[in-house]
């Protein structure tokens, strides 16, 4: 705290404390004549302060000045590896000069190892997820570390072989009061071995997540008709019709639908948590494509498949920014949406700066019964009813 000293008699200033505004207050520090400042140490975290000051002498008190506040910040919670819960074979080492606190622990990419740390985070909040590592040739180049966050998870993929020995960010969750989990994985890592040394959380804010919901681009949707049964290349294309395809025809195409987001108003400094493509079924045509077909699965390209982001018959065979990022379940009827979670992969890859693009495809490009065996999902072309158009449902913090 400063104050100016317009007093020219005082003995003493009286700093006074309150934890309402407006009071009351409670003395808490008596200072020499011509004091102009008072550092006010051992408060409670993330609690607002509200300080006045007085003048005194021998004939009395000034009336207390203009009331002041201050809130004191959350302390970042660290969780190092010996407070970590690990299943599996960890082996603790310290050799590595840069790591976290006194020693960390490692275990064989692929074992199945875990190492569980929980922050119990004091108030619910926006929490930015740092983590400590000490790098190594021979550390995983993907190591996985999944943030469990108030309603839902996210897997991080990072790279210990660079960047160790310094917080590296993962991103910003929300988590609920006594939440905030992170669990060092070992499957799918690669080559020889994961470090499990220390976690960070820094509490940024209380805002909640923020869902936003994006309809796909009518003029940039639609589906693309293989040429040939066996050319695995586009021939035709439709992105007028207010329905788009998927599955294959009585000529044995495969049909691929393409759809198309405008991601970019999602804020740069947002991390996005959960992505959910929302599809309405208007028909089948045929047999059912689930059950001759397989999988109805779901790739992503950022910002598009082909040159641009308007359909095109390349979009068929083009390559993904990342293949099987959802599957989709068959609907229960006409007229009936199902949710599409998008993977971690998926979810970390949606543009923030212009579209996201989803190709649908079944396992099989078709099952040689020479019969229609495809459904047709509403596209955002269809205007009578705009709840049925496809829709990226988004959830973001920041």
């Amino acid at each position: 705290l400063t104050w100016t000293d317009n007093s020219t008699n005082e003995s003493n200033f009286v700093v006074a404390r309150s934890t309402t505004s407006g009071g009351p207050y409670t003395d808490i520090a008596t200072l020499p004549a011509n004091t102009t400042s008072y550092s006010n140490t051992g408060l409670s975290a993330n609690t607002t302060y509200y300080y006045v000051v007085r003048a005194t002498n021998a004939g009395g008190s000034s009336a207390n000045s203009n009331q002041a506040s201050a809130t004191t910040p959350v302390p970042d919670i660290i969780v190092d590896n010996p407070s970590a819960t690990f299943s599996g074979t960890w082996t603790t080492a310290s050799s590595a000069t840069d790591k976290y606190g006194a020693d960390y622990r490692y275990a064989t990419s692929g074992s199945g190892a875990t190492a569980t740390y929980n922050a119990n985070v004091p108030i619910a909040g926006n929490y930015r997820v740092s983590v400590w590592y000490s790098q190594g040739t021979n550390r995983a180049n993907n190591a996985p570390y999944t943030v469990n966050f108030s309603g839902g998870s996210l897997t991080y993929s990072v790279n210990q072989q660079t960047n160790g020995g310094t917080w590296v960010t993962l991103g910003t969750h929300y988590f609920a009061a006594g939440g905030g989990q992170v669990v060092i994985g070992t499957a799918g890592a690669n080559p020889s071995v994961v470090i499990a040394d220390a976690v960070r959380f820094t509490y940024l804010n209380s805002n909640a997540p923020v869902t936003v919901t994006y309809d796909a681009v009518a003029t940039e949707d639609g589906y693309v008709l293989e040429s040939s049964e066996t050319s695995n290349v586009g021939g035709t294309i439709n992105s007028s019709n207010t329905t788009f395809a998927v599955g294959d025809n009585s000529q044995r195409l495969q049909f691929k639908g393409i759809l198309s987001f405008d991601t970019s108003p999602i804020p740069d400094d947002a991390t996005i948590q959960k992505v959910t493509l929302k599809l309405t079924q208007y028909s089948i045509n045929g047999g059912d494509p689930w059950a001759s077909l397989g999988t109805l699965s779901v790739d992503l390209a950022v910002p598009s498949f082909g040159a641009a982001t308007t359909l095109a018959t390349e979009d068929f065979a083009a390559a993904a920014t990342v293949t099987n990022v959802a599957t989709v379940s068959k609907p229960s009827g006409n007229n009936v949406t199902v949710s599409s979670a998008l993977s971690s992969a998926g979810v970390l890859r949606v543009s923030k700066t212009g579209k996201t693009q989803l190709r649908l495809q079944f396992a099989l490009d078709d099952d040689n019964d020479s019969a229609n065996d495809y459904v047709n999902f509403y596209s955002g072309n269809y205007s009578t009813n705009t709840a049925y158009r496809p829709k990226l449902e988004i959830e973001y913090t920041r």
